[in-house]
C-alpha cells in the first residue's frame, strides 16, 4: 500500500509541476499585459474611462491566477495527502473533509468564474455574441472530465462568444496560439485523469478497496487541477476578447 501511494504521489506531484509552470505563464503574460494596456488603449483612441475599468477588470482576472496558483494548487495537493493517508487503513475516517476540500476548490473556481462573466461590461461584451453562437454539442465532451462537467455550460458560451470576438479581431490564427498556450498540459492532465478514474473503475470488483480508494483519489485531485486550468484558459481567453473590444479592434 505505501510503494502504491508514493508511485500515485510522485504522478500527482508531476501533474500539479505542469500546472504550475503553466500558470507562471500566463500570470508573467498578465503583468506584460497590465504595463501595455493603457497606452494601447490611449493609441486606439478609445474611451480612458472604459479603458481604466477594463484595465481593473484585467488586473483582477490576473490575482485571481495567482490566488490558482499558490492557494488552490496547494489546498488540491492537501486533499491528495489527506485521501492517500485515509486509504492506509481498511475504513475510510477523513473522507467527509475530502469531499469539503473538493468542493472547496470547485466553488471557489465557479465563483470566481462567475464573478467575471456577471460583471456588466463582460456580459455587454459577450450577450451579443452568444445571441448568434449555437453552441449545443460543442463541449460535449467536457462533462466526460472529472470533476468539470457540472459547468461546461457556463465554459462553452463564454469560450465559443469570447472566441468569436477573438476570431474578428485577429483571426484565426490568434484563437489558434491563444488556446495552444495551455493545450498540450490541460491535455495531459486531463487524459491522466481520465486514466485513472478508468483504473480505479476496474480495480474495483478484483482488488482491496483501499488501492481502489488510492487510485480513485488521484484521479479526482487531477481532475481539479483540470478545472483549475480550464477555468484559467477561459479567463484568458476572456482577457483576449476584452483587449480586442477595447482596443476597438471588433465591434459588437
Amino acid at each position: 500500500a505505501i510503494s502504491l501511494i508514493t508511485v500515485l504521489f510522485v504522478v500527482f506531484i508531476q501533474a500539479s509541476d505542469t500546472a504550475r509552470s503553466t500558470l507562471t505563464s500566463i500570470i508573467n503574460l498578465y503583468k506584460a499585459i497590465s504595463m501595455v494596456f493603457l497606452p494601447a488603449i490611449s493609441a486606439s483612441g478609445a474611451i480612458m474611462s472604459k479603458a481604466v475599468y477594463y484595465q481593473i477588470i484585467i488586473a483582477m482576472i490576473a490575482v485571481s491566477n495567482i490566488f490558482f496558483k499558490n492557494i488552490l494548487l496547494k489546498t488540491n495537493k492537501i486533499y491528495l495527502i489527506i485521501s492517500l493517508c485515509d486509504c492506509i487503513d481498511k475504513e475510510a475516517h477523513m473522507d467527509k473533509a475530502c469531499n469539503l476540500i473538493k468542493k472547496g476548490v470547485k466553488w471557489c473556481c465557479y465563483t470566481i468564474l462567475t464573478v467575471f462573466i456577471g460583471l456588466n461590461a463582460i456580459k455587454s461584451i459577450l450577450t451579443p455574441v452568444q445571441d448568434t453562437v449555437n453552441s449545443k454539442g460543442i463541449f460535449m465532451g467536457i462533462s466526460l472530465i472529472p470533476g468539470i462537467g457540472d459547468t461546461a455550460q457556463v465554459l462553452s458560451n463564454t469560450i465559443l462568444s469570447s472566441s468569436a470576438l477573438i476570431k474578428n479581431a485577429i483571426g484565426v490564427s490568434g484563437i489558434i496560439a491563444i488556446v495552444m498556450c495551455m493545450f498540450f498540459p490541460l491535455l495531459r492532465i486531463g487524459l491522466l485523469a481520465v486514466i485513472y478514474q478508468g483504473i480505479a473503475a476496474g480495480l474495483q470488483p478484483i482488488s482491496d478497496k483501499r488501492m481502489v480508494r488510492a487510485v480513485s483519489s488521484l484521479g479526482q485531485a487531477l481532475g481539479m487541477i483540470v478545472y483549475i486550468m480550464m477555468i484559467t484558459l477561459v479567463l484568458f481567453i476572456l482577457t483576449i476578447a476584452i483587449i480586442c473590444v477595447a482596443t476597438n479592434c471588433v465591434s459588437v
